[in-house]
């Protein structure tokens, strides 16, 4: 029955199907790393996790540590309970990836300037970014969340992913070393990039890095009043952000969390700056 489940289920009610099984085990009063493990193994994309990242765990309780949201592990919180969210392992994991990514720029780009090079990182080191790689390894099917972060579809926030992501990168690390830590990721992101066409360490993304900021200087240099972002709750639950200079309208757009439709509309914006920017310099030339 779980084999044909496994197979046809959606991400949604696997999703179910899966902390239903976890919380059946809440009546026994005891749920420890193997019993979570053994329930993995029925869902998609788990078995295929560790040769997608190249590596296999020799203490499989901080792989499944890696997949434990503290909504999850503070439900289940006994005396007996052993088990950790996955909090510790993101703070790790975030200081490995953020080290990871530096040398990996400065190798790259040995003509970047220090500020060009911090761009390129803030671009790149970020939740939007690690919500996409974890996406691109299907963790949004393996994070284990709380009923009530499940039916609200926690399991697809990039927050939530990306903290999950930073975690498997803090429980790799801990299972082997920093060296073989980068050349899982640098392998991921080969795939990554084979997989979408795009190169993830493009230095073209240090531009949209600050893309908010690089609008507001351009009010604050032409003594205009400053950009105010507006947002709208649609009926997909996504949200649109409008942005407004006085009262006029110059950028909408939407995305599924307010910062990501503010961004997206700023980047609209700023591409009229630049237009309008060429169109005076062809101006003057002429």
């Amino acid at each position: 029955m779980i084999t044909s489940l496994r197979s046809t289920m959606s991400q949604q009610a696997w999703q179910a199907f899966l902390v239903g099984q976890l919380y059946a085990h809440k009546g026994e009063g005891h749920l420890d790393y193997f019993q979570i493990n053994k329930i993995l193994k029925e869902a998609p994309f788990f078995n295929q996790l560790e040769n997608r990242i190249g590596h296999l765990f020799s203490d499989r309780s901080l792989l499944v540590s890696s997949l434990l949201h503290r909504s999850f592990v503070n439900e289940f919180s006994t005396a007996k309970s052993t088990l950790e969210s996955n909090e510790r392992l993101e703070f790790l994991g975030d200081a490995i990836l953020g080290a990871i990514i530096t040398s990996l720029l400065v190798e790259r780009y040995p003509k970047l300037a220090e500020g060009e090079l911090s761009l390129l990182r803030s671009a790149l080191v970020n939740e939007e970014s690690w919500g996409m790689l974890a996406k691109f390894l299907n963790l949004d099917y393996l994070v284990i969340v709380s009923r009530g972060e499940q039916q609200a579809g926690g399991y697809k926030k990039d927050s939530i992913l990306a903290n999950t992501f930073e975690a498997l990168f803090g429980a790799i690390f801990l299972d082997s070393n920093y060296e073989q830590t980068k050349r899982i990721f640098c392998d991921l992101l080969a795939q990554y990039d084979r997989a979408t066409g795009h190169q993830f360490l493009a230095a073209s993304k240090r531009e949209s890095a600050n893309v908010k900021g690089k609008v507001q200087e351009y009010f604050l240099k032409e003594h205009l009043a400053l950009p105010e972002y507006r947002f709208v709750l649609l009926e997909n639950n996504q949200y649109q952000a409008d942005l407004y200079v006085g009262d006029k309208l110059l950028a909408s757009a939407s995305d599924s969390s307010k910062k990501k439709a503010a961004k997206a509309a700023a980047e609209i914006a700023f591409l009229q700056i630049k237009k309008l920017e060429n169109q005076e310099i062809l101006h003057v030339n002429n």
